[in-house]
């Protein structure tokens, strides 16, 4: 490692979704995608830091010949069991206190 990547500091998300004109949401999308790889960022609890000069590195690389990044796509919904839910008479209820 050059001493100018030990010196460079990290910066937070939003930087470097400024830098590829791109929202946070999306760095952290390519993240999980692996376009930007683990060692150019840290992650403490949800807070991503990244050194700037990995993460161009990383995108300048991608391996599959991939010459833009797409955005991420929305996910499906997930479906989910029917809850039964037991009705209550409001008005007794209030009677009651």
């Amino acid at each position: 490692m050059s001493d100018s990547q030990e010196l460079e500091p990290y910066v937070p998300t939003e930087d470097v979704a400024k830098l590829f004109s791109v929202n946070s949401t999306t760095i952290r999308a390519w993240v999980r995608q692996g376009f930007i790889k683990k060692t150019s960022y840290i992650k403490i609890g949800h807070i991503f830091r990244f050194r700037v000069s990995r993460v161009m590195e990383d995108v300048e690389n991608l391996s599959d010949g991939q010459t833009e990044i797409e955005e991420p796509k929305q996910q499906e919904p997930i479906e989910t069991a029917p809850v039964e839910v037991e009705e209550y008479d409001l008005d007794a209820l209030v009677k009651e206190l």
